[in-house]
């Protein structure tokens, strides 16, 4: 990811069409570490931080690091429960039960950088003990392994000759084992050149044929100087359950509506409508109308069209998800980023020439652009929190503190497989009445517990 920062509008990108999400390199501190969390309501977000020592050591020195995440749809309607994470947040195992009874045990991992020191050997084996501990313990057959290894999957790697050690002992292998993969590269150093394929996902032997695509992600907008690597399962799936967007959590787009379909779409659907044209030439009674379950029911069809058209027309954005600072020129910075980054692969991906120097220049220019909107952003909020404070308006002061640094509370997440609110609370009723009995109609339980308390 290279930071949360850098990778947040890929990551959102990556939203849109992925169920699972494996996140490494975020670089948020604690404290920071609820913009992941938060990240997107149609999530279950899981997040730790590597920061621990460095925030507790004194004060912060140089660029952060490392940091795991976790994004899982929450339409799979899975129930996910966290085994164990290292203390140094190389790797995090998570356990992933689907309603069809089967689990999985899921390693999000960072290796340290390959080398051959003995230092490397030993904090790799450090991660691989970790592994092998928690997948002892668990009762899981099913292991995936995933994230930025930081080795090339060759046998002259001490760093993978170790780690294939421990897939043996776990009937692992690579995703691309059967369906092959043209990846050449998941790292590269845009200013050196220097590229490398560091990143793999692992699977179960049982499930390797099950992959129909194993391929790099480059077609979002990437910040970062690694690929997201995509895999997709065939014949896979679980019993999901179809959920909307939560209208307190989300706004409607117009200004990034195409009104020229909204127009064309709603103008169809009301063609559809049948018009009560006999209501032109009928008359009420003096004292009541006796038409109005027609005109009522003549409204709503043009209410239920308009909503349809909007619906299917008008994006519904998550609130917060848009830089504050965000304008047309960053807009069109982008849109020449993307276009640049479409041409460089209609050109076969050139790593020299114009068309690779057009889409570098175009990818910098968009990512300066941020950091410069962003710097003037805090700074004009700093100055008007200022003002706030000197001029002693308490009330306007707080309101716009609350606006940028509130922290709300967590919505839970995932109950025994639950997301919608309904039924979460459907299922603590139940829990909780297995545990209670009424005293005014049991009477004879009621007495076992008063002995039992004398007792």
């Amino acid at each position: 990811m290279y930071g949360f920062k850098n990778g947040c509008s890929g990551l959102s990108d990556l939203c849109k069409s992925a169920d699972i999400i494996a996140i490494q390199e975020h670089w948020l501190t604690p404290y920071t570490l609820d913009q992941l969390l938060k990240f997107d309501e149609n999530f279950m977000c899981f997040g730790w931080s590597a920061m621990y020592d460095r925030i507790s050591s004194g004060f912060i020195t140089g660029r952060p690091h490392g940091g795991l995440g976790l994004l899982i749809r929450k339409s799979m309607n899975v129930c996910v429960s966290v085994i164990d994470v290292m203390s140094n947040c190389r790797v995090a195992a998570v356990k992933i039960s689907l309603s069809n009874g089967q689990s999985f045990l899921v390693f999000i991992v960072y290796f340290p950088c390959y080398n051959r020191s003995v230092e490397y050997i030993d904090e790799l084996g450090e991660c691989l003990g970790f592994i092998e501990k928690c997948a002892n313990l668990s009762d899981c057959d099913n292991f995936v392994i995933l994230g930025d290894m930081n080795f090339q999957c060759a046998t002259d790697n001490e760093g993978y000759n170790l780690f294939m050690s421990l897939c043996e002992e776990l009937h692992i292998k690579r995703a691309d084992d059967i369906c092959g993969s043209d990846i050449e590269y998941t790292y590269m150093q845009e200013s050196t050149g220097i590229n490398s394929a560091i990143d793999h996902i692992f699977l179960s032997e049982k499930f390797v044929d099950k992959v129909s695509e194993y391929a790099v992600c480059d077609d979002i907008v990437n910040m970062s100087d690694h690929f997201p690597v995509r895999c997709v399962l065939r014949n896979f799936s679980n019993d999901k359950v179809i959920t909307k967007p939560q209208a307190d959590g989300y706004s409607r787009r117009w200004d990034r509506a195409n009104l020229d379909d909204y127009y064309s779409r709603s103008g169809f659907l009301l063609q559809q409508i049948h018009i009560p044209t006999c209501l032109l030439n009928s008359t009420c009674d003096t004292l009541a109308c006796c038409h109005w379950s027609s005109i009522n029911e003549y409204y709503r069809s043009i209410v239920a069209c308009i909503q349809l058209a909007m619906n299917d027309c008008v994006p519904m954005v998550r609130n917060g998800s848009l830089k504050p600072f965000w304008n047309s020129e960053l807009q069109e910075l982008k849109q020449a980023s993307i276009d640049a980054h479409s041409l460089w692969k209609l050109c076969d991906k050139p790593r020299h020439g114009i068309v690779n120097k057009l889409r570098l220049e175009s990818k910098y220019k968009y990512k300066l652009k941020i950091k410069e909107l962003e710097c003037m952003f805090v700074h004009d909020f700093d100055d008007e929190l200022s003002n706030l404070y000197v001029r002693k308006d308490t009330n306007a002061f707080w309101r716009k503190w609350n606006s940028k640094f509130s922290k709300r509370a967590a919505v839970p997440l995932n109950i025994d497989g639950k997301c919608k609110d309904v039924d979460i609370a459907d299922a603590f009723c139940e829990s909780f009445s297995k545990a209670q009995f009424n005293s005014y109609k049991n009477t004879a339980d009621y007495a076992d517990c008063l002995k039992s308390a004398d007792v």
